[in-house]
Formats: C-alpha cells, structure tokens, sequence
C-alpha cells in the first residue's frame, strides 16, 4: 500500500513539473473553496419581512423581490448558502439582536443597532415620505412636523423602523404620543389610513406606491423626509469579521462590474410591467 501511495505521489509532481500553472490553479481554486466554507456561518439565515417591492412571497408561492435578488447575488458571490425565514419586522430586529437569525434586508444604520449587528456597505438609496388619501392637500398643508400636531392629524409609524432623526425624534416626543401612533404591521396602517382612522402614515415611497396601488387606494405623496443608503443588517453573533469583508467585497465587485445596477434596472423594469 506504501509504495502504491508513493507511486502515486511521484505521478502528481511528475504532472506538475510539465504543467506548473495547473497544480497552482487547481490549488489556488481548493483554496478559494476552503476559505468560503471557513467563513460561511453554519445555518445561515436570510430573515425578512413581508415587504413589496423589496422581499415577499409572490402569488406562485415564490420567494422574490429586489433585496431578494441582490442578497442571493452577493452569498452567490462569497460562497455561501443561506437559508430562508420570515417574521413581523421587530421580532426580525430581535432575532438579529439575539443571534437567532444572521441577516436582515433594507435597514438603516444606527448607533443603537451598530451594537449588535454589523451593517454592510449601502447597497441601494431609500427615500421616505408622508402619504395620505388623495385630496389631502386641499385640506391641509404641511410644511414641517410640527404642523402635524397644528391641525391635530394622526401619523402611523411601523414599530421599530427608523426613517432618519428628525422624524424620530418628533415619533418619540411624548408630547406628540397623541398624534404618532405605533403600528406593528403596514397591513395595519395601510387599512387605517383607508377607513380614515389615520390621516397620514411615513413609509418608503416604493412601498408605499406598491402597496397603495396594489389596494387600490386614492393617494398622494404629502412629504420627502428622508433620503439614505440602506444596508444589510448581520448578527454579530455567530458572524466573523472575514464573512463581513468577503460579504462587503462582493458589493464592490457587483456594483464595479455593473451588474448591481443590472439587477436593479431589471427587476423596476418587471415590477412595472406587473402593475
């Protein structure tokens, strides 16, 4: 058995000797392998929340949406495997906090978040903007917030979403409790604002568009108040630092190469043709 093995031995660097540039390339690939897989979290979750356009269950039964499609890029990219998992967007926020799911798609960085989770490199532009029925404005016109309070209107807010600091600060004003209410779900803003319980809600303008349109429900855009990057959300349990930077690196090489942008372009293109 020695001998066979030292035979065999002596084959393979006789093959190398003749062709140098094979050996390294075949071992530089098994390199590439093994590194992915020593950086791959085990079990890795890909969480999310119902939320149209950006990840949702499609009326085949299909996991979609444009967070969907980039996240399986960039793991595609890095090398791993994921698994997918739904939950209500604050209990998603929970299990990120506690290290019972590793990935979060569309969150905005925080001080407060950055505790417990990392944030990638910002992977696509978010605006957010009050809407409310259409004829609104003929009404009411609102300047800043505080006319918010002036007319005595009431503002939904999703709990746990953060729409940039003026509009969180004004949510958490305790003085202002009695015209923010905190929602658990969109579901229930949107209904809210369609029976007129609400007046306004804040919301991503794609979202919103989608889903008012979707409802059919008469609406206008009252208010930009915000415009960020967002990024993806990972634990910072169970996740290594070189799973971040192999996570980072693939959305440098999506967005140098172009095909980012060809994700985006494809997927806006299908969406409207949807409508």
């Amino acid at each position: 058995m020695n001998r066979l093995f030292s035979l065999f031995i002596g084959y393979l660097l006789i093959i190398c000797s003749m062709n140098l540039s094979f050996c390294y390339a075949k071992n530089l690939s098994l390199g590439i392998q093994n590194e992915s897989k020593n950086i791959c979290p085990t079990n890795l979750q890909f969480s999310y929340s119902t939320w149209l356009p950006y990840s949702y269950i499609n009326q085949h039964g299909i996991m979609t949406g444009l967070d969907y499609q980039i996240i399986k890029e960039i793991l595609n990219e890095v090398g791993c495997t994921f698994e997918i998992t739904e939950c209500p967007w604050i209990r998603c926020i929970m299990e990120i906090k506690e290290g019972k799911t590793a990935i979060l798609n569309g969150v905005t960085p925080t001080l407060a978040r950055k505790e417990y989770g990392y944030f990638s490199k910002p992977y696509r532009f978010e605006r957010s903007a009050l809407f409310a029925l259409k004829g609104f404005s003929n009404k009411y016109k609102i300047f800043k917030l505080s006319d918010i309070k002036q007319h005595d209107l009431i503002l939904t807010h999703t709990r746990g979403t953060f729409f940039g600091d003026e509009m969180n600060n004004f949510a958490m004003d305790k003085l202002n409790k009695k015209n923010v209410y905190f929602i658990d779900t969109a579901e229930q803003e949107y209904k809210m604002l369609q029976t007129m319980r609400s007046d306004l809600l804040i919301k991503d303008v794609n979202e919103a568009k989608t889903n008012l349109t979707k409802l059919g429900i008469p609406y206008e855009m009252v208010k930009i108040m915000n415009e960020v990057g967002v990024s993806f959300m990972v634990s910072r349990t169970g996740v290594s630092v070189e799973f971040m930077k192999a996570f980072d690196n693939a959305i440098e090489k999506l967005q140098s190469s172009g095909r980012l942008k060809e994700i985006k372009d494809k997927f806006w293109q299908d969406h409207l043709n949807s409508f």
